[in-house]
This record gives C-alpha cells, sequence and structure tokens, in this order.
C-alpha cells in the first residue's frame, strides 16, 4: 500500500489540506505548486477575479468548427487521491 501525503509548498504543514495551482506564462512554459487556503490566498484571489470578468461565449461560437453530428464527451476525471491526516496514517500503521 502506498500513502502520499501533499503539503503545502511555502509552509509544508501536514495538517493543512492543499490545492494544487498549475500556472502558465504567455511562452507556454507552466510548474505546479500545492498551497494551503492561507499561501494560496493570492492565486484563489486572481482566479476568482479571472472568472468574474471573463466574457461569456455563446453555444453556437462554442460549436463552431466542430464536426456536424458528433457529440461532445465529458472530460475524463483522474482518481482522486485520498487525503488522510497524519493520525489517520499512524491508526492505519498500527492496525497492519
Amino acid at each position: 500500500m502506498e500513502i502520499t501525503v501533499r503539503v503545502c509548498d511555502v509552509c509544508t504543514d501536514p495538517t493543512r489540506a492543499v490545492t494544487t495551482y498549475t500556472v502558465t506564462d504567455q511562452d507556454g512554459r507552466s510548474g505546479s505548486t500545492d498551497r494551503c487556503e492561507v499561501d494560496g490566498e493570492s492565486l484563489a484571489t486572481i482566479i476568482a477575479a479571472t472568472r468574474a470578468v471573463a466574457p461569456k461565449v455563446a453555444s453556437s461560437a462554442r460549436t463552431e468548427g466542430k464536426k456536424p453530428g458528433k457529440k461532445a464527451t465529458a472530460p475524463r476525471r483522474r482518481r482522486q487521491t485520498e487525503v488522510m491526516t497524519l493520525e489517520q496514517i499512524e491508526e492505519m500503521k498500527r492496525k497492519e
């Protein structure tokens, strides 16, 4: 069994839940970072502001250029890794 613990890249506090942010610059270079709610506040603010001012795209514009008669498929979701506290991990070790 493999257990993965993701921590904030700034404070490295294992008790805080983290969100992974991927940032891409104009040249196409990108990088990812895991941030807790406190350290990721500036990134979350940028995302919220971007969503608020993003222009609405008409449905006809979204389908433009697609082959007629082909149905859109939902994107495949990745399997979500279970988030566990250190106490839960230690309890699992004791059980084994």
